[in-house]
């Protein structure tokens, strides 16, 4: 069980990168509308069923654990958008 003081800290720790995030990624919507967006990356292309059950817990390590959490730690809207990805060989 965290502590008030754990809690109060985490609070302080989110703002600051939500602050971060809007004076340097993206700034907050005016009006309810924004003039930018931010694409990044998410998979290899190939579907990632949520129903499909796995042998383990899934784990979001590296880059991608930083882009999963990017939204909700930024306090910022998320879609994702199916496409297929290709790699050009080198």
């Amino acid at each position: 069980m965290k502590t008030e003081e754990e809690r109060a800290e985490g609070i302080k720790l989110l703002k600051t990168f939500q602050t971060w995030y809007e004076n340097n990624i993206i700034p907050p919507a005016i009006d309810g509308c924004s003039k930018t967006i931010l694409v990044t990356p998410w998979s290899q292309g190939e579907p990632n069923y949520r129903d499909k059950y796995r042998e383990s817990a899934q784990k979001f390590t590296g880059l991608g654990f930083f882009f999963y959490n990017l939204s909700p730690y930024a306090g910022a809207p998320e879609i994702i958008i199916p496409g297929k990805h290709s790699v050009r060989p080198r």
